[in-house]
């Protein structure tokens, strides 16, 4: 899944992260909130293809829940 400095499609960046698993019973009082494939797809593809300034930095998803941004930088090749 390596992408080093190329172009993904969004379509296929969203369909690695909805494999991604939920929490099973997210706690509300710990704002387990996940977020949508889509939304962090599309954020990530923009990212990844519009600017040079994320590649090869280090991305840190604080409060990270299920990854799926980390995930998504890595995919896309901006770690």
């Amino acid at each position: 899944m390596e992408n080093k400095g190329g172009i993904i499609k969004l379509k296929h960046l969203v369909e690695y992260l909805e494999e991604i698993q939920p929490f099973e019973e997210p706690k509300e009082e710990l704002e387990q909130y996940q977020t949508n494939a889509q939304i962090a797809g599309e954020m990530l593809h923009y990212i990844a293809n519009n600017t040079e300034n994320f590649y090869e930095k280090r991305v840190l998803d604080l409060g990270c829940g299920t990854g799926i941004l980390g995930i998504a930088a890595a995919i896309t090749g901006c770690l």
